[in-house]
């Protein structure tokens, strides 16, 4: 079920308020401030698109082993 994202969408200008140390000490390592951040937003999405998952494949192990919650609550 990841969503995913497109990495062909257009670029959109933000505003982002980031501590001045941390971008001047970054910036040593990698002057693309956006890439870096961007990278690790898509890093962000696939882990939590990943928790997700991983959290519906758990519910339908449970449901396969102890049947539907709602199958008490209905008629069939």
């Amino acid at each position: 079920m990841a969503f995913g994202y497109r990495a062909d969408a257009p670029k959109r200008a933000i505003t982002l308020s980031l501590n001045g140390d941390l971008v001047s000490k970054v910036t040593v390592f990698d002057k693309d401030l956006s890439g870096v951040v961007e990278r690790m937003l898509a890093e962000f999405l696939k882990e939590r698109e990943a928790a997700v998952d991983q959290a519906i494949e758990s519910w339908n192990e449970y449901e396969a082993k102890t049947g539907s919650v709602v199958d008490e609550h209905i008629d069939l």
